[in-house]
């Protein structure tokens, strides 16, 4: 029996600020659609190609690249193949991110394109619907799962060791069900997760914690 060659696949990857991934079908080189070249605060691009959607049981190769470096990234041939990309800053933070269309790979090189923004988690909010849960709910373009944590009764912005996980999510919201207590404060925070690469953004935090009446 005849193995499968693997794909090689020539990443056009574009968005303002963001990442130009070309080459020959064979290697392709990584550079950046701004004048001033490669920002400093990306440090390590990482390249994943899924099978129907972007999770970690999906994920067919994974792959982390230097930003100059040469890239060749290799998948198995078939359909529904999602080419996910995460790229992190010197700190570990997830900064951008971007994924492509689902397509059949063949045998050969093939050539995707991934439009790529900047990490953007915004606006959250707390609110208390039924007197007896608090609702998190915030905007992101992030397409991977978020990790929310707690801290109950801080009388200001808690340390990083006083935070508490309770859950992590694929939606932008998340029911918080306590019972009933009152006259206590709430500080919530919220970031980012990839369980592909392992990954994180930086958190969001609101100004004051939500103070249960």
């Amino acid at each position: 029996m005849r193995l499968k060659a693997a794909t090689i696949i020539t990443l056009l990857i574009f968005a303002p600020a963001c990442f130009y991934i070309a080459g020959d079908g064979k290697n392709a080189r990584v550079s950046l659609l701004l004048s001033g070249g490669m920002p400093a605060d990306v440090a390590r691009i990482h390249v994943a190609v899924c099978q129907g959607t972007v999770s970690e049981e999906n994920v067919l190769s994974v792959q982390t690249f230097a930003p100059t470096a040469t890239i060749v990234v290799q998948a198995s041939p078939g359909p529904d193949r999602i080419v996910h990309v995460i790229a992190v800053n010197h700190q570990g933070y997830a900064v951008y991110s971007g994924t492509s269309l689902p397509m059949t790979f063949q045998e050969g090189s093939e050539e995707v394109q991934v439009a790529v923004s900047g990490v953007d988690l915004t606006n959250i909010t707390v609110t208390n619907p039924d007197g007896k849960s608090l609702i998190i709910s915030w905007q992101a373009n992030w397409s991977e799962q978020y990790e929310i944590q707690r801290n109950i009764g801080a009388s200001s912005q808690p340390a990083d060791s006083q935070y508490s996980l309770i859950a992590r999510t694929y939606g932008k919201s998340y029911t918080d069900y306590l019972g009933s207590v009152a006259f206590v404060n709430y500080w919530y925070r919220v970031r980012g997760y990839s369980p592909i690469f392992d990954v994180y953004t930086v958190w969001l935090i609101p100004g004051s914690p939500y103070y249960w009446v």
